[in-house]
């Protein structure tokens, strides 16, 4: 099962073969610092809930009450339920008009991506400023820029934390089309 962090797996264990819920390795081994996670109870609805906060990969495995000596006999080793929790990738859409300036933040997390929908179709890619990017390094931005294809969608995944500034300068000069 993969999920995003943050995400919440329900454990239903209403079903009279279910006993216990336990953390364990691949292997389905009960893991040593783990005590037992969930214990039905009787004439109760049985549901344990658990929310990832952290990345990684979890694995769950459950007892099983057996009814009869035959079911005992045929015991097979459950594989354990396999949780891999990814992190939550999120789109940042921002329009760009051409004669006006948004300067709001687009606050974002490792592995998002911000993707600009412009008004009017570029030619050339955005730029990325220094943090404390003076007026001379952002018109030099224009010699900079490379040209690209035609077209009104841009996007960039964030690998790292952190604030970014850009600029695109043919939004700022004519873009002959």
């Amino acid at each position: 099962m993969i999920i995003n962090r943050y995400d919440q797996v329900w454990f239903d264990s209403s079903s009279t073969t279910i006993a216990n819920i336990h953390q364990t390795d691949e292997f389905g081994n009960r893991l040593e610092s783990e005590k037992l996670l969930f214990q039905p109870q009787e004439n109760s609805i049985n549901y344990f809930m658990k929310e990832f906060q952290q990345e990684g990969i979890y694995y769950y495995s459950t007892d099983i009450n057996h009814n009869n000596e035959k079911d005992k006999k045929q015991k097979k080793l459950n594989q354990p339920l396999a949780i891999i929790v990814i992190p939550e990738i999120r789109f940042h859409y921002k329009t760009i008009r051409r004669d006006e300036f948004d300067s709001y933040p687009i606050i974002t997390n490792v592995n998002d991506f911000v993707i600009w929908e412009f008004e009017h179709v570029i030619s050339h890619n955005v730029i990325q400023l220094a943090l404390n990017a003076k007026i001379p390094e952002i018109i030099s931005s224009h010699e900079r820029a490379i040209p690209g294809r035609n077209r009104q969608c841009l996007a960039v995944e964030c690998l790292m934390p952190g604030t970014f500034y850009f600029t695109n300068p043919g939004n700022q000069k004519n873009d002959i089309h």
